[in-house]
C-alpha cells in the first residue's frame, strides 16, 4: 500500500516539475490536445486540512510549488514594482528548489519514476492563472500579492500539519525541513505593498 502511494506521489510531483520548467507557450500548446488528459489535483483550499495522508501532503505540495512557479513567472513579466518581481524571482527559485527536494525525497524512497505527460493545474489553481493573465498594471500587482498571501497561509498550514502528524518519515522531514522556507516567504509576501 505504502508503495502504490509514493508511486502516485512520484508521478504527481514528477509531472509538475517537468511542467514547471516548460515556458507557458509550449504547456498550453501540450496540455490536453494530443489525447492526454489532464489530472486534477486537490489542493489545500479545496482539500481537507485535516487529511494528512501522504498522497494528499504530496499531491499539495507539488501543485503549490507548480503553481507558484508559474504565477511567479507571470509576475516577472507583468509586473513592474521591483520589489514584487524580486519576490517573483525567489518564489521560482526557491519553489523549484522544493520540487527537486520533493522528488528527491520520493525517489530515496524507492518511487524511481519518470513523469507522465499532460498533467496540468487543476481547476483551482487554473482559475486563478487566468484571473492574473487577464489583469495588468497596479491591479495584476494587487492581485498578485493576494494570491501568494493565501497561498502561502495555506502550504504553512499544510507543511506544519504534516510535520506534526505525517505517517511517512521521510516525507516528515521534508516538511519539517521546507516548513521555515514558507514561513519565510509568507512573512516576506505579507511586507509587499500591493
Amino acid at each position: 500500500m505504502m508503495r502504490c502511494i509514493t508511486v502516485l506521489a512520484a508521478l504527481a510531483l514528477t509531472t509538475s516539475v517537468a511542467l514547471a520548467q516548460k515556458a507557458p507557450a509550449e504547456r498550453s500548446d501540450s496540455v490536453g490536445s494530443a489525447g492526454n488528459k489532464s489530472a486534477e489535483m486537490p489542493t489545500g483550499a479545496t482539500g481537507n486540512m485535516n487529511d494528512v495522508g501522504s498522497t494528499s501532503f504530496v499531491e499539495k505540495a507539488a501543485m503549490g510549488d507548480q503553481f507558484e512557479i508559474e504565477s511567479s513567472k507571470l509576475a516577472l513579466q507583468k509586473a513592474t514594482d521591483p520589489q514584487i518581481k524580486q519576490f517573483a524571482q525567489q518564489m521560482i527559485d526557491e519553489h523549484s528548489k522544493s520540487s527537486d527536494k520533493l522528488k528527491a525525497t520520493l525517489q530515496s524512497a524507492g518511487a524511481n519514476m519518470s513523469p507522465p505527460a499532460g498533467l496540468a493545474l487543476d481547476a483551482k489553481h487554473q482559475a486563478l492563472m487566468d484571473k492574473l493573465q487577464k489583469a495588468s498594471g497596479k491591479e495584476f500587482e494587487r492581485l498578485y500579492v493576494q494570491i501568494q498571501r493565501d497561498g502561502h497561509k495555506e502550504a504553512v498550514d499544510l507543511f506544519r500539519k504534516y510535520s506534526k502528524d505525517g505517517k511517512e518519515a521521510s516525507l516528515k522531514g521534508f516538511a519539517q525541513e521546507t516548513l521555515p522556507v514558507i514561513e519565510r516567504h509568507y512573512q516576506h509576501v505579507q511586507s509587499l505593498k500591493s
